[in-house]
């Protein structure tokens, strides 16, 4: 969560996190997945699209009533950014593009895993998927405007699907080596190893080299595989090991609130921004206060008496056993 809001200031070193973060987020998403039983598919469905969009409709609400006093927002073109999604969604709504193709990608995905119990199957559809994500990618990029506008406006981001469910597959396969993530991060020499080979590559074309899902920007199959790799090994080292110091409750309390951060860290960005523009301050100042207030806020909301269904989009009362 620290290197999306990162990512999302104006400091043009920091889209280094577009190399690997969202493509992390989706395989940490699959690792996270369980399949549900054959009897309780369609009410697993229900609750993924009621966990999902209800707090996207919900954080849609508060984030333009708090964005009002500095932002006007025309109605009819609103509404088509939030129906529509995807690469639509612009301004303090930016980040918010991969929520309807993580719903999709997550149903199909369920339809994959029934269809396909041989993991080598699977492996060779996550192969030709990236493949076609690749090719897709080339072509929208490198074709004249009027095609690229077309390829570039699918609904809610779904050419995605070609790496967002790949991704997902590597997560969930990742998960069948028990605790691979926890047993891989904890060995020192890797760690090292990795972090090393993370340092190195991160000054190599910095800005040009990156994953950009958003605007389907991957064009080279070795990034897809290779940047989540390099580096979410050390970066999963250092949160099991923040995990057993007495920051460990701060780190607990930000992945607790990991949903009310993402839907409000463009708005505080936009306001520490705009308040450095106000005093002619660099914004390259506001990049501290935006990490810091993008936590505090989201937690301080998190722990507000709102109905979790509404926030996070589930009926229980205890909001900390919630997971993605």
């Amino acid at each position: 969560m620290i290197c999306v809001i990162l990512g999302h200031t104006k400091l043009p070193y920091l889209r280094i996190f577009y190399r690997f973060h969202m493509p992390l987020f989706f395989i940490l998403s699959g690792y996270l997945f369980h399949m549900p039983k054959e009897t309780e598919t369609r009410s697993w469905i229900f609750r993924r699209i009621v966990y999902l969009m209800v707090p996207y409709f919900f954080y849609f609400i508060v984030v333009y009533l708090l964005s009002m006093p500095l932002i006007h927002f025309e109605l009819l073109p609103t509404l088509e950014m939030l129906l529509v999604g995807g690469k639509k969604f612009d301004h303090i709504f930016g980040n918010w593009w991969y929520i309807n193709v993580l719903l999709v990608a997550q149903i199909l995905f369920l339809y994959l895993l029934k269809a396909f119990q041989n993991p080598k199957q699977r492996y060779l559809i996550y192969f030709l998927l990236f493949v076609l994500g690749v090719l897709y990618s080339n072509i929208a990029w490198k074709s004249n405007a009027a095609l690229r506008e077309v390829l570039l406006s699918v609904p809610w981001n779904l050419d995605n699907l070609f790496v967002v469910i790949p991704y997902l597959g590597i997560g969930y396969e990742l998960q069948q080596t028990k605790q691979f993530f926890n047993h891989l991060s904890q060995k020192k020499s890797l760690f090292v190893f990795f972090s090393l080979l993370a340092i190195i590559a991160s000054f190599i074309k910095p800005n040009a080299v990156t994953i950009d899902m958003k605007f389907s920007k991957y064009f080279y199959l070795s990034y897809l595989g290779l940047f989540p790799l390099l580096y979410g090994i050390p970066l999963i080292g250092i949160s099991n090991y923040l995990s057993t110091t007495p920051l460990k409750k701060l780190v607990a309390s930000i992945g607790q609130a990991s949903m009310e951060i993402m839907y409000l860290q463009c708005l505080v960005i936009f306001y520490c921004e705009k308040i450095c523009n106000k005093f002619a301050i660099s914004e390259m100042y506001s990049i501290i206060p935006s990490l810091i207030l993008s936590i505090l806020v989201g937690i301080l909301f998190h722990h507000f008496n709102v109905p979790t269904f509404l926030t996070q989009g589930i009926l229980r009362t205890n909001r900390d056993q919630s997971a993605l």
